[in-house]
């Protein structure tokens, strides 16, 4: 990865059971995810990443304020398609919190 590649960060702060928007889908761009950090505080939750619809991980369950981190901000850890948003499904209506550090490509 070039030193020029510019990263970016996203805050998550979701309780919808849904897939919620984490990173807006960028025409013609994959969205490539370098860390991250998540946090189910506000109780159990399953939470599964998605490009778009299609899950790129598989489902995590999490007890209250169980949580993990990912990636060294070096090396993508997931990968969106083409022009698709970085998604995150929650089974729960229950507070996710945490960030995502990624770049586009």
């Amino acid at each position: 990865m070039s030193s020029l590649t510019p990263v970016y960060t996203a805050v998550i702060s979701e309780n919808a059971i849904a897939d919620n928007e984490v990173v807006a889908a960028v025409a013609g761009k994959q969205i490539k995810v370098l860390s991250l950090v998540l946090v189910c505080s506000g109780g159990a939750n399953t939470c599964t990443w998605k490009t778009a619809a299609t899950a790129i991980s598989g489902a995590m369950s999490f007890a209250v304020n169980g949580g993990y981190s990912l990636g060294d901000g070096t090396t993508p850890v997931l990968v969106t398609n083409n022009g698709e948003a970085l998604n995150l499904a929650l089974t729960a209506a229950t507070l996710v919190g945490g960030h995502v550090s990624y770049v586009l490509g």
